[in-house]
C-alpha cells in the first residue's frame, strides 16, 4: 500500500472519530426501547431524539417528528404528529423513579419556544446511572423534519 494513500486513510479515520457516537451500549438501547412507546394516532411517525450528559445524569429527549409535504399545492407544509406514548412502559424502565411531572401549555407563547408546548419529565435511576427523559408533544425548532411525504403517499424518511 502506497505511503500517501496509508496517510490519507489516517488523516479519515482522525476525521471520523469526532463524530463517532460516545453514547455508552445502554443509553442506545434505551433509546430504541423509549422510541417503541411512541404510537401514532394516524399513519406512521419517526421518532428524534437528543442525548446529553450533564454533570451527573444522562439527559433524554425524544419527540415525534414532523412530516414535510413534498409537491403538490400543499409544498413545503409541515404537519405534528399526534400520537400516545406508554408511560407506564417509561416509569417501568426506571429502578427509582424521583420526579414525574408533566407541563402542559394549553396556549404556546409566540416566540414558539422549545417549551412551548407539552412535555412530560421523568427523572430518576437506571441501574445505578442518574437519568432525566423528556417526551415532547412537539419537535424542537431546529428540527428538521423526520418524514417526507409526496403526492402519490409515498414517504421517505430524512
Amino acid at each position: 500500500m502506497p505511503v500517501h494513500h496509508l496517510l490519507q486513510q489516517v488523516a479519515a479515520h482522525r476525521a471520523r472519530r469526532g463524530q463517532r457516537d460516545r453514547r455508552p451500549p445502554w443509553i442506545t438501547r434505551l433509546i430504541g426501547v423509549l422510541a417503541e412507546l411512541f404510537e401514532p394516532l394516524v399513519g406512521v411517525g419517526r421518532v428524534g431524539f437528543d442525548c446529553q450528559l450533564l454533570e451527573d445524569s444522562w439527559s433524554i429527549g425524544l419527540y415525534l417528528g414532523r412530516t414535510e409535504l413534498v409537491g403538490g399545492r400543499n409544498d413545503g407544509d409541515s404537519r405534528h404528529a399526534d400520537f400516545q406514548f406508554d408511560v407506564r412502559d417509561l416509569l417501568s424502565q426506571f429502578t427509582l423513579v424521583e420526579q414525574c411531572v408533566w407541563n402542559a401549555r394549553a396556549n404556546p407563547p409566540a416566540n414558539n419556544d422549545d417549551d412551548a408546548y407539552s412535555t412530560l419529565t421523568v427523572s430518576g435511576l437506571m441501574n445505578d446511572h442518574s437519568v432525566q427523559v423528556h417526551i415532547f408533544s412537539h419537535p424542537p425548532i431546529d428540527a428538521g423534519p423526520g418524514l417526507r411525504q409526496f403526492p402519490n403517499g409515498d414517504l421517505k424518511t430524512v
